[in-house]
């Protein structure tokens, strides 16, 4: 074991690390280049070592693309990411920041708490009910609300947006459905792989399906949006060794 980290411990000394995530197709040989031992499965974390680096390393993919995610001691984190830059030349990695990374999470139809995911909103609502378990007999935080929710509905839904225009939809912009508001966009953005702008947003009308039209109001004009299925690109994070 090189060494383990209790959420009890993580709190206090959480900003003596770094996280370094390496992602894309080739993110799995680059890591195997620079001496990853390990097979390990998405949404996994495991203890490792990569070029004497002793590091706890992910598999989460919220790019929606395979990928790493390293988290390493502050003191070394410049030099890991200098290591990754060079053995990555082989591969043509590039650097990115958080900018990318939001275009990459919603084109994969990943939520970003905050914006598509908060308090005030159930697991249901946001389209995730596949994270709830169905037959769970005990009882915990909000299992009335989410039961009641998967019975009948929320009081809203998440939706995907494809704009049918240049605009881009952004948070916090109101929705329209048949000249009434009916909700509000929560994540927006460009899509370079679809070139096209895209969106989430929530709604109240639980008529609005895939394939309606509604408008999204951008500089106080109406811009249509269709309600297009999620993701908006097909997902290539789930790895089994």
């Amino acid at each position: 074991e090189i060494y383990t980290l209790s959420l009890h411990d993580a709190l206090p000394i959480s900003h003596n690390y770094s996280l370094l995530a390496v992602q894309g197709p080739k993110a799995d040989e680059l890591l195997r280049v620079m001496g990853l031992n390990t097979k390990q499965d998405s949404f996994t974390i495991e203890a490792a070592e990569i070029l004497g680096y002793k590091l706890l390393v992910s598999r989460t993919g919220y790019t929606g693309e395979d990928g790493y995610e390293l988290l390493v001691e502050n003191k070394y984190a410049e030099d890991l990411w200098d290591k990754i830059l060079e053995y990555g030349r082989m591969f043509e990695i590039k650097p990115i920041g958080l900018g990318a990374r939001d275009t990459l999470r919603l084109e994969a139809g990943l939520h970003l708490y905050g914006n598509d995911l908060d308090e005030d909103t159930s697991p249901i609502e946001a389209g995730l009910s596949w994270s709830v378990p169905k037959d769970k007999k005990e009882n915990y935080n909000g299992k009335d609300v989410i039961f009641d929710h998967i019975q009948n509905g929320g009081k809203k839904k998440l939706i995907a947006l494809k704009m049918l225009d240049k605009n881009i939809a952004r948070h916090g912009y109101d929705v329209y459905f048949n000249g009434e508001k009916t909700g509000v966009i929560t994540s927006g953005g460009i899509s370079p792989v679809l070139n096209c702008n895209i969106a989430f947003a929530y709604v109240n009308n639980k008529d609005i399906n895939i394939g309606a039209t509604v408008q999204v109001v951008i500089r106080e004009k109406f811009h249509h949006a269709e309600v297009v299925k999620r993701p908006f690109v097909d997902k290539r994070n789930k790895v089994r060794n």
